[in-house]
């Protein structure tokens, strides 16, 4: 019984969350190829400021350096009302801890620009599943 209880919570949840981002002005999902365009460009920003496996990021929280390894780009791409695209990507510090690092693009003289990259919260979707440890 407890497990259908948190089950329902978590849908009804999931409902009201994709209700939010499904009526919020601020932000739209672009195409595929679109997104595809977008990752390739995050990931040559990686690459770019990676050396023998190790990404390098300054959070700018704390001003200091992390040494990171890529795990995987997130499937979710927002194109936001300003014209700029946000995109998060998963990382592990030296210690296995997984670090969340959103990125913010937009194209610039026909080339999309890695405006800036930031140590992201866990989302609201991951904090909610855990939370009912589903």
């Amino acid at each position: 019984m407890r497990a259908s209880v948190k089950s329902l919570a978590f849908a009804a949840c999931l409902a009201l969350v994709a209700t939010m981002l499904s009526v919020a002005p601020s932000m739209a999902e672009p195409s595929d190829a679109q997104k595809l365009e977008l990752k390739a460009a995050v990931l040559d920003h990686i690459d770019a400021h990676s050396a023998d496996g190790v990404y390098y990021f300054v959070d700018p929280e704390s001003t200091t350096l992390r040494e990171l390894s890529f795990v995987a780009m997130h499937p979710v791409v927002f194109e936001r009302q300003d014209g700029t695209y946000a995109l998060c990507a998963d990382f592990r510090d030296g210690s296995g801890e997984m670090v969340l690092i959103d990125y913010y693009l937009r194209p610039m003289d026909g080339t999309l620009t890695v405006l800036t990259s930031v140590a992201g919260k866990r989302s609201i979707l991951m904090q909610l599943g855990e939370r009912f440890g589903l």
